[in-house]
């Protein structure tokens, strides 16, 4: 969230980052991975700037454990492509999971990380019906409770 108070923020969708690894990989059969066999692992990420990468390297920091060898990619599709090329492993939301038969999904655990995003607007634009509008569809939409 923002700490901008010109902004109003509303949790959207919350996911479960996963780790992929080319089918027929070693990890592959595994129900889950932790981040500490995850780091042993030759890595392909995300640029720095990605939502995933920024919760990545904050779960990598809280764990102590660094992970300075990596090849960074700035597109989740040339990810994709490099993890389907069997040049390593990379993480994903799993809301960004791609139907590709190529890759498999392993949840993290230990700890499991989660992404949440947000809808952000200027407060002074939510009395504007279109944009109130827009919040409403989105809300509908969202895959986290209205309480939240």
């Amino acid at each position: 969230p923002m700490s901008d108070p010109r902004l109003e923020t509303h949790p959207f969708s919350r996911d479960r980052i996963v780790t992929i690894v080319p089918a027929g990989h070693r990890l592959s059969r595994l129900p889950s991975i932790s981040m500490k066999n995850l780091l042993k692992e030759r890595l392909i990420l995300r640029e720095s700037g990605s939502a995933t990468r920024r919760i990545f390297d904050e779960a990598t920091r809280a764990l102590g454990i660094a992970h300075t060898e990596f090849m960074e990619i700035g597109s989740q599709e040339g990810v994709y492509e490099a993890i389907a090329a069997g040049l390593g492993v990379s993480v994903t939301s799993e809301a960004e999971l791609s139907r590709d038969n190529r890759i498999v999904a392993i949840p993290i655990d230990d700890p499991p990380l989660i992404m949440t995003e947000y809808l952000v607007c200027l407060k002074d634009r939510l009395r504007l019906g279109a944009v109130g509008a827009f919040i409403a569809i989105a809300e509908q939409h969202s895959n986290i409770a209205a309480s939240a």
